[in-house]
């Protein structure tokens, strides 16, 4: 098992709604990513909140956008008024919080890879889903740091 660590700016993750960051790069021709777990780590202490987060919204990680997603999703959702996503990004959010593999469906979601060439030499991305833009808030000084485990398979 491998595994990759990779640190968000405060920028990059006010731009996660249309901006996916890469946490693990794509690993060559004839090659795939599979996806054991993740852990996410937003400082410092105290952070300063992001707002203009989408009631609705939600992010995980993935090979794309609102494609297949390879982690558990962390959501929001108005109807059922569930606010993970207000709580991934807001001032309490230092807490190492897991992002584990996603074994149930969700909305469009896969479970399984189904054809691994289709995901050939695709890196994994993490994204945020957000109907309202980019984030706002933050701080120049908060950051979030995203420690991916995965293995490389051939295909």
């Amino acid at each position: 098992m491998l595994s990759k660590t990779v640190t968000l700016t405060d920028d990059d993750i006010k731009a996660l709604p249309t901006t996916p960051f890469i946490v693990v790069p794509a690993p060559g021709v004839g090659k795939t990513l599979m996806f054991f777990g993740a852990f996410k780590l937003l400082g410092p202490v105290p952070i300063t909140a992001y707002e203009n987060i989408d009631p609705d919204g939600y992010a995980g990680i993935g090979f794309g956008v609102d494609n297949t997603y390879l982690s558990a999703i962390v959501a929001n959702d108005s109807g059922a008024s569930l606010t993970e996503l207000n709580s991934f990004l807001g001032a309490s959010a230092h807490a190492l919080m897991p992002l584990d593999r996603q074994f149930a469906p969700w909305h469009n979601a896969k479970t399984n890879y189904g054809n691994a060439a289709d995901y050939e030499n695709q890196p994994m991305i993490f994204w945020c889903y957000s109907g309202l833009g980019d984030f706002t808030g933050g701080d120049p000084g908060n950051s979030m740091t995203i420690t991916t485990f995965y293995a490389v398979v051939d295909v």
